[in-house]
């Protein structure tokens, strides 16, 4: 764990923060009396609940382990309260009315809390980000897209398209936001680089899969980029994120797959994974020696 602020944003009635010492309801019990004190004792997390829970049943809730209350087992951090806070993400509810805020920290790190400025969530049940904007686009039947975190939905949305995402990352979908995304005509799910990325655009695009007019999943980015926003900062233009909005192919669970004739032409082997990759990409994807990197065509030029 980077910082304390990654566990108070998964507690509920957190107070206090001065000298790294802070208050909350224990999550493995009905806590109605805020009896778990956390306190920051310099490169670890300490908990304490006064109902006598152990430190595996706080923890189980929360999806954590033992060893995240270590902050990458280096001494010397600098107390959460004196992070930077680089930018504060605003949700709001259907009508547009503040429901909690996600704040981001330099160093990396993100916390949520609410209007009132106490951290957790209080029991607010949390929303897709820019709310209102995709409800309204839901009933027009435009296209939304959806990011993994609020920097990448931000990145869209500079571009005037329609982009939201769920709140606390990877792994935290859930099925109230496919509800919330049922009926529209088009979605299409920006996944993150690596495996956590692309689990987690797997399981966003499978829940809306049948729900929604078509859902798609960007997969990669031109150049190695690891995500959208990365890819928007190497120079991208607006007709290079409508190709890649163009080209996303309608997903299809796993189970559902069926092999073409063509595909099923290949051993299922390593070489046999070499040849249909080969195949099915080598009009836009060269391997470099001088540079030792795979290069796309983007249409116009090798990037």
């Amino acid at each position: 764990m980077r910082n304390i602020h990654q566990l108070l944003g998964r507690l509920d009635g957190v107070k206090g923060g001065r000298d790294g010492k802070f208050t909350a309801r224990c999550p493995a019990h009905d806590d109605r009396v805020s009896s778990l004190s956390i306190t920051l004792a310099d490169d670890k997390i300490l908990l304490k609940c006064h109902a006598e829970c152990t430190i595996e049943d706080i923890l189980k809730p929360l999806e954590l382990r033992v060893a995240d209350l270590f902050m990458n087992g280096k001494k010397g951090n600098t107390p959460a309260e004196k992070r930077e806070i680089e930018r504060v993400y605003h949700y709001q509810d259907a009508d547009g009315k503040p429901l909690f805020e996600v704040v981001r920290f330099r160093p990396k790190g993100f916390a949520q809390r609410r209007p009132d400025s106490q951290w957790g969530l209080g029991g607010v049940i949390p929303v897709l980000y820019h709310l209102p904007e995709v409800l309204q686009a839901v009933k027009d039947g435009t296209l939304v897209c959806l990011a993994e975190g609020e920097r990448d939905a931000e990145s869209l949305l500079d571009w005037g398209i329609i982009a939201t995402t769920s709140p606390m990352g990877a792994g935290k979908w859930r099925k109230a936001y496919a509800d919330t995304l049922a009926g529209a005509a088009r979605v299409i799910v920006f996944a993150d680089a690596g495996t956590p990325g692309r689990k987690h655009a797997d399981g966003e695009a499978r829940s809306l899969h049948g729900r929604v007019g078509q859902v798609s999943v960007v997969l990669a980015y031109p150049g190695g980029a690891k995500d959208i926003s990365e890819y928007i900062a190497t120079g991208a233009t607006a007709d290079d994120i409508e190709a890649l909005i163009a080209d996303a192919e309608p997903y299809v669970p796993i189970e559902d797959y069926t092999p073409t004739p063509e595909q099923a032409a290949y051993n299922l082997t390593d070489i046999g994974n070499a040849d249909r990759f080969a195949e099915q990409w080598r009009s836009v994807l060269r391997y470099s020696y001088e540079r030792k990197r795979w290069l796309f065509w983007t249409g116009s030029v090798w990037r």
